[in-house]
């Protein structure tokens, strides 16, 4: 990991977001947590990765992924759910572009190899970012505008 990430855990159950929280602080992210969909909403813009349940109190994963994505908030999801299989979840959350999905009941190994993947995949998405940057600015260089 080139820099501590944060990941934003948004997880009704704390003893689920409890044990989650603390193998991803033991594997050297800082962690941030939200029990309900709105308040992952209200975190999300700080976070670099996200471990998200499916199943929620006041509205669902799926449509949390729906309403950041058609924000224009690509931060990478490992989705998590005790009641879907990994193959549904994958049918039913492709167009969200989600990382990777984890079955509930799920291993330390699990959790540490995921947040890896995501952790990856953010520091992509912000070299493709400042990359962006620098050829903006290059070109608007060449068009002679300052």
């Amino acid at each position: 990991m080139s820099d501590p990430k944060k990941v934003l855990v948004i997880e009704d159950d704390p003893a689920i977001s409890a044990i989650l929280g603390k193998r991803l602080e033991n594997l050297g992210y800082t962690v941030v947590r939200a029990g309900t969909a709105k308040g992952g909403m209200d975190l999300v813009d700080q976070a670099d990765l996200v471990f998200l349940d499916l199943r929620l109190p006041d509205y669902s994963g799926e449509i949390w992924l729906e309403r950041i994505r058609a924000a224009g908030n690509y931060v990478p999801v490992v989705a998590m759910s005790a009641v879907m299989s990994q193959e549904t979840a994958r049918e039913r959350l492709e167009k969200f572009q989600i990382v990777d999905f984890m079955e509930k009941p799920f291993t330390l190994k699990e959790v540490a190899e995921k947040a890896g993947r995501a952790a990856e995949i953010s520091d992509q998405i912000r070299f493709v970012g400042h990359a962006s940057d620098r050829l903006k600015g290059f070109i608007e260089r060449q068009n002679g505008k300052h």
